[in-house]
Formats: C-alpha cells, sequence, structure tokens
C-alpha cells in the first residue's frame, strides 16, 4: 500500500512542479491530498520538502492557500523541519500586506466595515476597486491579497508553533511577526492563536 501511495505522491508533486497555470496546480496539490492519506511518513516528509520549496516561490494569495495543504501534511505525519522558514516568512508578508490594507481602508471611506478576510471571493475584487484610488492598481491589489490571505497561512504557522515550537526559535525575525500580529488582532481575531503561541509564557 505504502508503496504504490509513495509513487503517486512523487506523481502529484511532479506535477506540481511543472504546472503552468493555476487550475493544473490546483489539480496537482488536490491529487496529493488524495494520495497523501495513504502515505508513510518518510514519504511525506520528502513531499513536504518539495512542497516547501514551491511554497517559497508563491505569491502571498496563491502560497496561502497551498501553505494549508503543507501544514495537513504535517498533521499526517511529515517532519515539519522545512517548513517553517516558508511558512514564517509568508505569514509574514501577508501580515505587512494585511496592515497596509487595513490602514488603507479606513482612509478609503469613513464608517465601512472591514470586510471579512475568509471571504475573499465575496469580496476581494470590490475591496482592490476601493483602495485603487488611495494606492494605485497593483498596491491595492497586493494589499488585498495579505488581507484575504493571512489567515491561510496562519493555519499552518498554529501548526508548527504547537507541534514544533522549538523549531521557530532561530527564526530571525520571530519578533516582527510578534508586533505585526499584535498591530492586527483586533480587526483579524483569528490570529490570536498565533500571538499566543509565539509570545506567550510558554513559548519557545
Amino acid at each position: 500500500m505504502f508503496f504504490g501511495a509513495r509513487n503517486k505522491v512523487d506523481k502529484y508533486c511532479d506535477q506540481l512542479e511543472a504546472a503552468e497555470d493555476p487550475a493544473a496546480f490546483e489539480q496537482a496539490a488536490l491529487g496529493l491530498w488524495t494520495a497523501a492519506q495513504k502515505a508513510a511518513p518518510r514519504d511525506l516528509t520528502a513531499a513536504l520538502e518539495r512542497c516547501a520549496w514551491l511554497l517559497s516561490g508563491l505569491s502571498v494569495g496563491s502560497g496561502g492557500r497551498f501553505s494549508i495543504l503543507c501544514g495537513a501534511l504535517v498533521e499526517l505525519g511529515a517532519q515539519p523541519d522545512a517548513l517553517v522558514g516558508p511558512v514564517a516568512d509568508g505569514l509574514l508578508r501577508s501580515l505587512e500586506q494585511a496592515r497596509r490594507f487595513r490602514d488603507a481602508w479606513s482612509g478609503a471611506g469613513a464608517g465601512q466595515k472591514l470586510p471579512d478576510p475568509e471571504a475573499a471571493d465575496d469580496h476581494l475584487q470590490g475591496a482592490v476597486a476601493r483602495l485603487v484610488p488611495l494606492l494605485g492598481g497593483e498596491a491595492a491589489y497586493r494589499a488585498a491579497e495579505g488581507w484575504f490571505s493571512v489567515t491561510n497561512w496562519a493555519r499552518p504557522a498554529t501548526t508548527l508553533l504547537r507541534k514544533s515550537p522549538e523549531l521557530w526559535v532561530p527564526y530571525p525575525r520571530r519578533a516582527e511577526i510578534v508586533g505585526a500580529v499584535v498591530a492586527l488582532v483586533a480587526d483579524v481575531p483569528d490570529l490570536d492563536g498565533v500571538l499566543e503561541l509565539l509570545s506567550g509564557p510558554d513559548k519557545a
């Protein structure tokens, strides 16, 4: 069983690396998740190392979605070492962009509630249009991308912090993540778990 699963895991990792468009990437990711259910921990670790390398090159938005799968591989038994750096980097980028979004949103018009960061499909395009007059097109999109991906990045970060907090100790920008989370947690309560794990009394 494990041998067949390993071959399938390798096949879908190959497809992820070769994907030339988002649809092909998403299809390969779904295949990987299905194959991972029956794979041995050693094979999951090898797959996670390849996925972590891919993750480090993705945008904040697409990376946030893919990071959830990467975290799920850890939950299934993959060793997490290779994932901490890419997830920490992605989380910090999303936090920085989300903060720009929050600040610009306040300046774009009084009284309108911030959109739900979990509801990108419903609100992303409208949010970008609202911020374009203040930030310009590219910056508006990047800010919105950060806002609507920050809770995605928080999921694998929480998994990693709970399972292997010692791996976060050497990360050089840990204090920046804590500061960025502090600045946003009142508006994005789902970040509270990350903040507690990074800065609580039992931190690594």
